[in-house]
């Protein structure tokens, strides 16, 4: 049986929506793993500066970061029960901020290239913005299933919140 053009035309305009969604999928992760929120904050009193991504399968690693998370803040809040046997904790912590205002935008896990990717982004104050004169350090804390499989983690571009 042969084909008209507008039936080959058709065929190949499919095949490359095909292909191109395909490569979309391998580009973009959306391979999406299901992470339960622990804790997120504004004010982490970490003590390592700068950006801090934390892959954590221990009990003993967990209670040490726990605490530098919450360093000077009375009460400590109490450290979660988190089975290591079958759970691994991502923390992303962002470098200290001149005022409030930032935060943690979107944090997205998934399984990219048989690893596990962590995309996450800032979220910062614009211009006309009315924030806190307070140094902040925004954070969040997620546990995934333990999976063996390295982790990496991407930033992508800050988002600036609009005012106006």
């Amino acid at each position: 049986m042969e084909l008209s053009n507008l039936s080959k035309l058709l065929w190949i305009s499919l095949v490359m929506v095909a292909v191109s969604c395909s490569d979309l999928l391998n580009r973009t992760g959306t391979s999406l793993i299901e992470a339960d929120l622990i804790e997120e904050g504004l004010y982490s009193n970490y003590s390592e500066e700068g950006l801090q991504t934390l892959v954590i399968e221990s009990q003993g690693h967990f209670a040490n970061e726990w605490d530098k998370l919450h360093k000077g803040k009375e009460p400590i809040p109490e450290l979660p029960d988190i089975d290591f046997s079958d759970k691994t904790i991502i923390m992303v912590i962002m470098e200290s901020k001149p005022t409030g205002g930032y935060n943690i935008d979107s944090v997205e896990i998934g399984v990219v290239n048989n690893r596990i990717e962590v995309r996450f982004r800032e979220l910062q104050p614009g211009e006309n913005c009315i924030t806190t004169q307070a140094i902040t350090r925004p954070f969040k804390v997620f546990s995934i299933d333990r999976t063996g499989k390295k982790v990496i983690f991407t930033e992508e571009e800050a988002v600036i919140r609009d005012c106006n």
